[in-house]
């Protein structure tokens, strides 16, 4: 791993937006930085107008393994502990639909 590899796998960011598409801010910052580590959370503030990642459990899903597939090296991901209650129940009613 070279020096500028180690150096972006100590960094953890959060960012806006349900997305990681390939000309996103953090699908470059985890493409060309080399980001270790992202942050998942509903709100990136106290105003709700300024959303964050967490809609529902399947896309938190598809962006955790959209952001993976950008990185070279696995992201460690974290999630907000507010956002568990969200993601828990999500995932009851999901399981149950079958």
């Amino acid at each position: 791993m070279s020096l500028e590899e180690k150096i972006g796998q100590m960094f953890l960011v959060g960012f806006r937006g349900p997305v990681c598409l390939s000309d996103s801010p953090i699908c470059k910052a985890i493409q060309e930085i080399r980001v270790g580590a992202v942050w998942l959370t509903e709100y990136q503030s106290p105003l709700p107008e300024m959303k964050g990642n967490i809609e529902s459990f399947s896309q938190v899903q598809t962006l955790i393994s959209d952001m993976q597939s950008a990185a070279s090296i696995p992201l460690f991901v974290s999630i907000d502990a507010a956002c568990i209650r969200i993601l828990t129940l999500d995932l009851i009613f999901y399981n149950q639909r079958g």
